[in-house]
């Protein structure tokens, strides 16, 4: 019959001995030891095979990289002769792109002054058609940024857009049409903004 059999706690073995009862606890923490020591042993024996394994390959290892320093030596020296080799190449793409982006930079200066010529006409055309309805927008913005500020935005547009606008027109006087009293006030960059 074994301990776990017999179906006895401490405290009743104490109840009957205290002897018997220190006896007991031994006996369990023996058997205790006893199965963790049979699992514990294989796991001793394998960490040890490992451990002489681990040096082997330690060994090994270190003549590897003994090996490995040399090739890196040779690589090194490699390595300076080809970055010397490519820094010199490198030097002469650059100089040489250079002067193909001045090549080409002459080229669209040349191409680009011919445009610009007829975009300053065009611009030049729509200036003076400007310079014609600016009487007019003046008109109608003058007394917008010195009267109408402190009234409400649906007054503005009415004293703007139909009283203002309309009598200007009436009065044959040249105003911007469609006309918008922020195209003449600010730029788009600013009413974006």
């Amino acid at each position: 019959m074994s301990l776990k059999e017999m179906d006895i706690t401490i405290q009743e073995m104490r109840d009957k001995s205290r002897a018997g009862a220190g006896l007991m606890k031994f006996v369990e923490a023996v058997i205790g030891y006893c199965d963790v020591f049979k699992e514990i042993r294989p796991k001793r024996d394998r960490v040890a095979a490992l451990e002489r394994e681990f040096m082997l390959a330690k060994r090994e290892l270190d003549k590897i990289n003994a090996e490995l320093a040399k090739i890196e030596e040779e690589l090194a020296r490699l390595n300076a002769r080809y970055e010397a080799a490519m820094l010199e190449k490198q030097t002469l793409e650059e100089e040489t792109e250079i002067m193909e982006r001045r090549l080409l930079a002459a080229d669209k200066l040349i191409g680009g002054l011919g445009s610009e010529n007829e975009r300053w006409t065009v611009e030049l055309k729509d200036l003076r058609e400007q310079r014609v309805r600016l009487l007019g927008d003046c008109l109608v913005c003058a007394p917008f940024l010195a009267y109408v500020g402190a009234f409400s935005w649906v007054y503005r547009d009415r004293l703007i857009y139909q009283t203002w606008q309309n009598g200007v027109i009436e009065r044959g006087i040249p105003l911007s049409q469609p006309f918008r009293i922020e195209q003449l006030l600010t730029t788009e960059v600013k009413i974006v903004m």
